[in-house]
């Protein structure tokens, strides 16, 4: 394991880095409940000068009843696309047809073009899971492309602070300036303070990367090497703070 971690650190500098693509953001939806928030982090999150929409997806089983399924999760999402359109965004609705939602969800960011996708998560692990794997865990294996998982329990609006827990060597991940520059936009437009936790040198890292940018964010850096920091801070938060 560590000469594996050794040797990817010594290929970071080899990762090919792909940008000036349009920003396309894909929210795969199979819960009502969770479609607002979702969506509201989608808009949340977006580029404003984005000229694609955001692309809601459904994936139905690949039966009979395919198509009266569509077409019901069409009419489902009729109020998104007026939540949407009243924060001055485009919603466009699409479906795949297949066994595994997984599979479903992964050839539609690979035939849209999609580079952000945001999962719903309810916390919870079946049977079904725990043998087979998540949907999450089964989407990441199959697409290089930037993945979030969204659990929202309250209103964006009432976010007082973002705490990002970060894992060893996240510096040299392919993608690591791309989320860094998405925590930006949540804090601005939130109006939140950054907190980082994580080893020495990846903080040094974003240390630099926000000393270059010219926004004036509220950001505080602490170090800790513990395995699980997240327990601590699950005593310690407050409703206004948002985990990463």
């Amino acid at each position: 394991e560590r000469s594996g971690r050794k040797l990817a650190i010594a290929e970071a500098d080899k990762i090919p880095v792909i940008s000036g693509n349009p920003e396309r953001i894909l929210v795969p939806v199979s819960n009502p409940a969770t479609i607002e928030g979702l969506v509201d982090f989608a808009i949340l999150i977006r580029d404003t000068q984005a000229s694609q929409p955001v692309y809601m997806l459904s994936v139905v089983p690949d039966d009979e009843f395919a198509q009266e399924q569509i077409l019901k999760n069409n009419k489902m999402f009729e109020s998104a696309i007026s939540h949407a359109a009243a924060a001055d965004t485009k919603l466009n609705l699409v479906s795949r047809v297949d066994l595994n939602v997984a599979n479903g969800i992964s050839r539609a960011v690979k035939e849209l073009m999609i580079n952000k996708t945001i999962l719903g998560w309810n916390g919870k692990i079946t049977t079904s899971n725990f043998l087979f794997g998540s949907i999450i865990e089964n989407l990441i294996s199959s697409t290089e492309q930037m993945v979030m998982v969204v659990k929202a329990l309250r209103p964006f609006n009432t976010i007082n602070r973002v705490i990002v827990i970060i894992p060893e060597n996240a510096e040299i991940e392919a993608g690591f300036n791309t989320w860094l520059l998405m925590l930006k936009v949540l804090a601005i437009r939130t109006s939140s303070m950054l907190l980082f936790e994580g080893f020495q040198k990846t903080l040094s890292e974003i240390r630099i990367f926000y000393d270059m940018d010219a926004v004036n964010l509220k950001i505080e850096y602490k170090v800790s090497e513990v395995s699980h920091p997240l327990i601590e801070h699950a005593q310690q938060g407050i409703e206004q703070d948002l985990y990463v």
